[in-house]
């Protein structure tokens, strides 16, 4: 088991060996505490902090003395005791450090071209296997543990288990270190130990400070922002971490265990599906701790190996519409007229009407995401080329890849009256309404939900098939059925390229407008 790591603080993200200087010393040190810079990367600051630690400790030890030399009192202060483990990987990285001093110094040039002592390296391995004497033991590594009791760093007496305990691993750490230097010799400058007992990972005693869970997922959501995610995503995990903050009764984010992520989990479980649990709520946390880690806020990531099983749901067909069920669909929207109230009245909104007509047939014939073609404005409709396309754009609200992409528009769109529409509508989005004329995305993702939960009311969506999402499973379908590329055909969905060659040149509109020509009408 791993000993803890005492005198270890962060601060600001840089770790440092930190001693408190006990108050009789203070007048003679002139300082409250000693800290030694260990660097901003922890893994390197545990391998680094015996070593500094230890100088700061005989900075101390020195101090003690002074003090007393000037009062004539024998020191009685409290020493910086050392677990037997801690010992060893200091004694181990003095032992490094001396050779590379050695080794480094012009005058001592000499010193890499002398062997290393068979005889010594094989007591070494009785002495690691229990089976030297004390004796042995104490010629092997007595004047080690000499060394780390003045230091007052153990109180270790020869000839008693605990002392004996301590020089069978000094000899573990002797014979690591003697390992490194066969292989400096041989020109090997960075290999290190395999050895459990020196490599470890030590536990931080405490943190010197608590790490504010609401400021920590916050600067995750702005480092994602940076990275232009999709608004839609950030609001959604905004979502998630305000539930998750909820949930505790305080508010430090080095707290969080695996077993509250698991606890959490469980309480979702009680009122939502297990794979919204899944894919919704852990994906986000676990992606805020993983980023913690990296980023040195958090020693560990609690929701790294929290996971949630999801009960595979049987498919029964597949997950685009028939064409027979595309027509029926079509059929419904392209024919739809609102309802009228007792005084011949329409209270729905003109852009709600304009999206249940025209909004399934652009998803049948682009291929495009429905909150993509929710979003569309009057200036997204555009002519080149003698090509009537739309841009998706993620300046409209938002859209996977935050990459914009040209898509041309399909004749029947053309023929049945869309762009007279878009002609005649106002500056703004086209299928909701909004003040803001450059849009906003959160009301045409409601819209885009309002038009699944219209068609499925309808009875028209099949069992297992989603209602939009089944538009572009089938328009990639009928694609390929026309012996169109899965590059060109990406290209129109947004969809990523998955071989290196394909990410080469570019399908550009006439090419997409080619192959959107040989999708057929929907004939209704």
């Amino acid at each position: 088991m791993a000993g803890k790591l005492r005198y270890f603080q962060e601060r600001n993200g840089r770790f440092y060996a930190r001693v408190p200087v006990a108050s009789a010393l203070r007048e003679i040190i002139g300082k409250t505490e000693l800290r030694a810079q260990l660097g901003p990367d922890r893994r390197e600051a545990i391998r680094r902090h015996p070593v500094k630690l230890a100088n700061l400790m005989s900075l101390i030890a020195d101090a003690e003395r002074k003090l007393a030399l000037k009062t004539g009192v024998p020191n009685s202060l409290p020493r910086f005791q050392m677990t037997d483990e801690e010992i060893v990987r200091l004694n181990y990285r003095q032992r490094l450090d001396q050779d590379m001093e050695a080794r480094t110094d012009s005058e001592t040039s000499w010193y890499a071209k002398i062997g290393i002592d068979d005889g010594f390296t094989q007591q070494l391995r009785l002495g690691i296997a229990g089976a030297a004497t004390d004796e042995e033991l104490d010629d092997l590594v007595g004047h080690r543990i000499a060394r780390f009791r003045d230091l007052g760093h153990t109180g270790a007496v020869r000839g008693t288990p605990g002392w004996r305990a301590l020089a069978m691993k000094l000899c573990i750490s002797e014979y690591e270190a003697l390992e490194r230097f066969l292989e400096r010799d041989e020109g090997h400058m960075d290999s290190e130990t395999s050895h459990p007992l020196l490599t470890q990972v030590l536990e931080v005693e405490e943190r010197s400070q608590p790490v504010s869970m609401s400021d920590l997922l916050q600067a995750f959501l702005d480092h994602l922002r940076s990275l232009r995610r999709s608004e839609s995503t950030l609001r959604k995990w905004k979502g998630v971490y305000d539930e998750f903050r909820e949930f505790f009764a305080h508010d430090d984010a080095s707290r969080v265990t695996r077993s509250d992520v698991r606890a959490w989990r469980d309480k979702l479980l009680e009122t939502r599906g297990a794979r919204t649990v899944k894919t919704s709520y852990l994906s986000a946390v676990r992606a805020a701790f993983a980023w913690a880690v990296e980023e040195d806020k958090l020693r560990e990531n609690p929701a790294k190996d929290v996971r949630q099983a999801v009960a595979t749901t049987p498919t029964g067909r597949p997950k685009s519409y028939s064409d027979d069920e595309a027509q029926v669909i079509i059929r419904f929207s392209r024919t739809y007229m609102p309802r009228k109230d007792d005084r011949g009245v329409v209270r729905e909104a003109p852009e709600m009407t304009q999206a249940k007509l025209w909004v399934p047939l652009l998803c049948a014939q682009s291929g495009g995401r429905v909150s993509e073609l929710t979003q569309l404005r009057k200036k997204d409709f555009l002519f080149d080329q003698g090509v009537h396309f739309l841009r998706i754009t993620p300046d409209a609200g938002g859209n996977k890849g935050h990459v914009f992409r040209d898509v041309p528009i399909h004749q029947q769109l053309v023929e049945e009256g869309l762009m007279d529409v878009v002609g005649a509508a106002a500056d703004g989005p086209l299928f909701y309404e909004s003040p803001d004329p450059d849009g906003d995305y959160s009301k045409a993702q409601r819209q885009a939900n309002r038009i699944a939960t219209w068609l499925r009311e309808a009875g028209l969506v099949p069992e297992g098939v989603q209602p939009s999402h089944a538009w572009r499973h089938r328009f990639k379908t009928v694609g390929r059925r026309h012996g169109q590329s899965d590059v060109v055909l990406n290209a129109i969905c947004g969809h990523s390229l998955k071989a290196e060659g394909d990410r080469y040149g570019e399908s550009d509109l006439v090419t997409k407008k080619q192959a959107i020509d040989q999708i057929p009408f929907i004939r209704y």
